[in-house]
């Protein structure tokens, strides 16, 4: 066994005294979450983390920080010692985490097959058509025998001695018929496995997986394992379960959390937890996907929404709780639903789209959080920050790019080039249109001056993090050893350096911006917003001021503005020159999310 180079981490005197603060983005990889809670850890030994957040299995790496910093001040050792060790916990345990409905089961095993790292693909394949022959026998029988019918007559014409070519025998008829029909039947059964998954799948919110059905009796799901590790890592005693984020909020340093998670329904995505009342819940729903506890602490503080569930007529529909009164268990779990494997999460909307006599609830499906933005490092930022918030990336491993299987730009102006991906076939086509859908506002960002210095990656092989659920134990304390590498990159971090490039990019942006509205202002042409403010501002109904004193003064302020922006352009635009970091980012107007 290898030496553990970080010692240091199970030691709660280690986080005792920690000198700065900071925030931490973590990307969404599945299973490659097993890299963040060491990264975390080694993060805790000089920072107190007072904004984490992240994408599908960044998420729970966020909230098991967030509690691990909660657990901090409690006079027990959990916390971020407890964090520390949950890779030798999930080494034992990770696979046994996902488990399938008994509908479901099916389907979940030939997935296991395909992405089993240890085998080979012919050893994959012959292992998914037996599967496929158990779970269809009858349809795969009754396709062989049909297929067989024109075999079994040729057989029988040659043997009364029809006029068949001499060298057309029997025997040559059964070689030819019988691997066909066994392809038959092989077809067959896939068809009816199919249809039957398409069906149970969608009874199960479009996933193998909901997190809350238990089929191993020795161990527990995975939405009960975080909901009991979250409490666990936060020092809860049991009054005070499940974990909620009023706990982080109300903690002597407040901690904030966000995840993202994608409303399939409404094709956009969120930050959760929600700060508007848009979206109801059915508590009968819910049951299916959250531990008893955590459905009653939500039902204790919401309000009746006025509606019935389209699910479960007779069950009322509720608000969701407000942010401070909802578990954070939900926000991990919101995040980390990875199309297939785990369900989607079921809330309700008024469609107010429709008129007012059409209006009714309709079920919206949150899915995974790194379906629209897979590493959010757009989270807690601000032109002018005052600390530094780290992301740690997720790349996978290539030959012709440095063998560190960590890496973090060595100086400001060394950048996070985008990574090339040669396609070499019609599925590599496919998988590039669907990565750089998901992937592309992600992966511009991360260019940027003022991004790149504070993101480290992690790179992986193929049989490393993603899709590998069966990963064995040295493999797992391999890549949490990779992540706390990774945070160490972090150790020279210049933030004074880094709040300097900010000013310069901030400025910037605002220098480019202030110059497009100084130009259409006040142009010598006439024409410009200067008249049209003062005109207009007096006539229209819509968003006026309350009365002519507002006006004036906010006429005033534009004009100062401008003012100034003409300042700045007859100084020679002092922002932009000699030297400014590149590439230039563009300040421009966004939805929240």
């Amino acid at each position: 066994m290898t030496q553990d180079p970080y010692p240091e981490l199970a030691d709660p005197s280690t986080y005792a005294a920690p000198s700065g603060e900071c925030d931490l983005i973590m990307k969404g990889g599945i299973t490659s979450g097993v890299i963040y809670p060491r990264a975390a850890c080694y993060l805790a030994k000089k920072y107190r983390f007072r904004q984490v957040g992240g994408a599908s299995a960044g998420a729970i790496a966020a909230a098991f920080a967030a509690a691990a910093e909660l657990g901090r001040t409690k006079p027990h050792p959990a916390g971020f010692t407890g964090l520390n060790a949950l890779p030798d916990e999930l080494g034992a345990k990770l696979a046994t985490l996902f488990q399938p409905s008994k509908q479901t089961k099916a389907a979940f095993e030939i997935l296991s097959d395909w992405i089993e790292p240890k085998w080979s693909l012919p050893r994959r394949l012959a292992s998914i058509v037996r599967r496929v022959l158990m779970r269809a026998p009858i349809v795969a029988a009754i396709a062989f025998v049909v297929a067989m019918l024109p075999g079994v007559a040729v057989a029988a014409a040659l043997q009364h001695g029809h006029a068949w070519p001499h060298w057309w025998t029997p025997r040559r008829s059964w070689w030819v018929w019988v691997p066909g029909s066994f392809v038959v039947a092989l077809v067959a059964a896939v068809v009816a496995l199919l249809l039957k998954t398409n069906r149970t799948m969608t009874a199960n919110g479009f996933g193998l997986c909901n997190g809350h059905t238990r089929t191993d009796k020795k161990n527990p799901p995975l939405t009960d394992w975080m909901t009991d590790k979250l409490d666990t890592l936060a020092g809860l005693d049991e009054l005070e379960r499940p974990l909620r984020f009023r706990h982080l909020h109300e903690a002597v340093q407040p901690i904030e959390l966000q995840v993202m998670t994608t409303c399939l329904t409404l094709r956009r995505p969120y930050k959760f937890p929600f700060t508007h009342k848009l979206f109801l819940f059915c508590q009968h729903c819910m049951f299916d996907y959250f531990p008893t506890a955590v459905v009653e602490a939500m039902g204790e503080v919401a309000s009746s929404g006025g509606w019935k569930c389209p699910q479960h007529p007779h069950q009322t529909l509720y608000h969701l709780p407000d942010p401070d009164d909802m578990p954070v268990v939900i926000a991990a779990r919101i995040s980390l639903s990875f199309p297939g494997l785990m369900s989607a999460i079921p809330l309700y909307y008024i469609d107010r789209s429709r008129p007012e006599d059409k209006r009714d609830v309709v079920t919206t499906w949150f899915s995974d959080g790194g379906i629209s933005s897979n590493f959010p490092m757009h989270f807690f930022d601000s032109l002018w920050p005052l600390r530094p918030t780290f992301g740690i990336n997720l790349e996978t491993f290539d030959a012709d790019y440095p063998d560190d299987m960590v890496w973090r730009p060595s100086s400001p102006k060394q950048g996070l080039l985008p990574r090339v991906h040669p396609m070499k076939s019609l599925v590599g086509f496919v998988g590039s249109i669907l990565d750089t859908m998901q992937n592309w506002n992600d992966t511009t960002q991360l260019t940027l001056p003022g991004f790149r210095d504070r993101v480290a990656e992690v790179r992986t092989l193929a049989n490393e993090g993603g899709m590998n659920l069966r990963m064995d134990a040295d493999v797992i304390k391999g890549l949490a050893v990779r992540g706390a590498n990774a945070a160490a990159l972090f150790d020279q971090f210049d933030l004074d350096l880094h709040k300097w490039i900010r000013y310069r990019v901030a400025t910037n942006m605002l220098d480019t911006s202030l110059n497009k509205l100084h130009e259409r202002y006040d142009p010598p042409a006439g024409g410009g917003y200067k008249q049209f403010i003062d005109a207009y501002g007096k006539t229209t109904s819509h968003y006026r001021f309350d009365d002519d004193g507002f006006r004036a003064a906010d006429i005033v302020a534009t004009g100062e503005l401008m003012d100034a922006a003409g300042t700045w352009i007859t100084a020679g635009d002092p922002a932009t020159h000699p030297e400014h970091p590149k590439p230039q980012p563009l300040l421009r107007v966004v939805p929240p999310q």
